[in-house]
């Protein structure tokens, strides 16, 4: 309309929404809402995925007591999630199973805890004793277990914890997840 008023005579007011400011191109300019809104992703691009728990490491946790840390530094405050998998032998004699929180599952009952020590996969905490962290939850004839662990902007250490490491043979399998 103001092309059309100027082609006329008549004078077009600087304040005037119909006016054209800038030059007379056509083209989006800076600050345009066309231009705003498209700036960010080609026109093509699909929407964003909504994020999901991830591995980002996994470690083989041998039974036999050794230390294993990630190479993954946990962020600060972060929740990550940590998966403990698998059975290992706590016994060659009676061939006694374990996974990342009870034993003797296949010999009757699921224990949590012998002489004094609970058994399982402890982060963080090297010394076996009465309690550890963390505490993988009930028992689960899949030997797959879940919990969530706060980052502290270090890597994790983890061992198997047993009261007699002398009679176990294998591992089991932690793995770091990141929810991305």
């Amino acid at each position: 309309m103001a092309l059309f008023l100027g082609a006329c005579g008549f004078d077009v007011p600087a304040n005037d929404p119909a006016s054209n400011r800038d030059g007379g191109s056509d083209a989006p300019q800076p600050g345009d809402a066309a231009t705003e809104a498209t700036a960010d992703a080609p026109p093509d691009a699909p929407p964003d995925a909504p994020p999901v728990w991830t591995d980002v490491e996994t470690r083989t946790v041998p039974c036999s007591g050794v230390d294993v840390t990630s190479t993954t530094v946990l962020l600060v405050g972060v929740t990550y999630r940590l998966r403990g998998t698998g059975t290992c032998t706590v016994n060659d004699a009676n061939n006694s199973q374990a996974d990342p929180e009870w034993h003797y599952f296949n010999l009757g009952t699921p224990r949590d805890t012998e002489s004094g020590v609970d058994n399982g996969i402890a982060i963080d905490d090297a010394t076996p004793g009465a309690s550890k962290l963390p505490a993988w939850g009930a028992y689960s004839a899949s030997h797959t277990y879940t919990v969530d662990w706060i980052g502290s902007g270090a890597t994790i250490t983890a061992r198997y914890h047993d009261s007699n490491y002398s009679n176990n043979n294998g591992s089991l399998m932690l793995t770091i997840q990141a929810f991305q």
